[in-house]
């Protein structure tokens, strides 16, 4: 994918902000970073915005992984089928942010942090429809 590593760095930052909550200026920094293709700028802007939150991760000896940068040579080790379901998450992802800059929505929706959280983990039938059906109850109200 052009931004893997912005997906991999966006994954770290909702971890932080499921620990910490999140503001507007989270919801500025994904919804910016989601429609741009991999650049160190955007990925140092991500990580400032994690470590705004949650500012003992950038200095913690021990991490724990929840706000780590996910590496997506595992999403790549997929299966083909998990591959296109997270392929799609993406869409909706990119498709709300453009939302949330154009300024139909006043915040990113939860379901946008809840898809990046568990773009991380193996993603069955079930959960990929139940993230999709949020999407779409979004684009209904916009």
């Amino acid at each position: 994918m052009r931004n893997d590593k912005i997906i991999g760095a966006l994954i770290g930052l909702v971890g932080a902000a499921g620990n910490s909550g999140w503001t507007e200026k989270t919801d500025q920094t994904i919804a910016s970073a989601l429609l741009q293709e991999d650049n160190d700028e955007t990925i140092e802007e991500i990580h400032r915005e994690k470590y705004r939150l949650s500012p003992g991760c950038s200095t913690c000896t021990a991490p724990c992984g929840n706000t780590s940068d996910y590496d997506m040579s595992c999403f790549w080790n997929g299966s083909l089928e998990e591959q296109k379901r997270k392929h799609d998450i993406i869409n909706e992802l990119q498709q709300v942010a453009e939302q949330y800059n154009s300024g139909n929505l006043k915040r990113l929706p939860e379901v946008c942090f809840r898809a990046l959280a568990c773009f991380s983990y193996g993603m069955d039938e079930a959960a990929y429809e139940s993230l999709m059906s949020d999407f779409h109850n979004i684009a209904e109200t916009v």
